[in-house]
């Protein structure tokens, strides 16, 4: 059974949100550090849970551009998967 679009906005969108949110408040605060929880199924693929997968590689790649974005900028914002 795939997880679908529920999943795909659960773990996904909700990183992306998040992210959002918490940048802009670090930022204000002097720094800090962002863990987004990911999955080996990110890199390996799960054929029975396809939409699990592709969110998963999804919040990963998330994580390292941001990572690099806050980096670049200077912001003292370390981001983890």
């Amino acid at each position: 059974m795939d997880d679908g679009p529920a999943g795909m906005d659960i773990n996904l969108e909700g990183r992306i949100v998040g992210g959002r949110h918490g940048v802009a408040a670090m930022r204000e605060g002097g720094g800090g550090a962002i863990v987004n929880i990911s999955s080996i199924a990110a890199v390996r693929g799960w054929p029975v849970r396809a939409a699990y997968a592709i969110s998963k590689a999804g919040v990963l790649q998330y994580t390292m551009s941001l990572a690099v974005r806050c980096a670049r900028a200077g912001w003292n914002i370390r981001c983890n998967a």
